[in-house]
């Protein structure tokens, strides 16, 4: 089973958030998975940081970004700027928003929760890093 696999049955169990399960998804892009601390870290972005804001799906592809790219500190990868940049202009672009309370009303399932905006911002994840390699 895929990381991929994984986080999308434990995010539809409710086993994970929505932050949770995109950073432990791109395992499957990035080739690093996620420690325990930076899944508990990126925890708290579940639910628009719990309160509708930026989305935690958007932010843990974002994570996944720095995981993928920063080797020391973020100012001496210029790359990952460029791919963070990269990713957020995709999500704009194909989302309408960065914003949970403006996206939830348009990718939220009572069943599945926010499973599609969950592989979306996987696939822009996916996309991005094969542009920016």
């Amino acid at each position: 089973m895929s990381k991929r696999e994984e986080a999308l049955r434990r995010f539809q169990g409710g086993e994970l958030n929505c932050a949770e399960a995109v950073l432990l998804a791109s395992a499957d892009i990035t080739g690093r998975d996620p420690s325990e601390e930076t899944m508990h870290a990126l925890g708290a972005f579940g639910g628009g940081i719990g309160c509708g804001e930026l989305c935690g799906a958007i932010a843990a592809a974002a994570a996944a970004v720095g995981l993928s790219y920063i080797d020391t500190h973020a100012h001496a990868c210029p790359r990952s700027k460029q791919a963070a940049a990269a990713l957020t202009g995709k999500c704009i672009r194909e989302l309408g928003s960065l914003r949970c309370e403006e996206l939830k009303p348009r990718y939220f399932d009572e069943k599945l929760r926010c499973t599609l905006l969950v592989e979306k911002a996987l696939d822009l994840l996916e996309e991005t890093a094969a542009e920016i390699g």
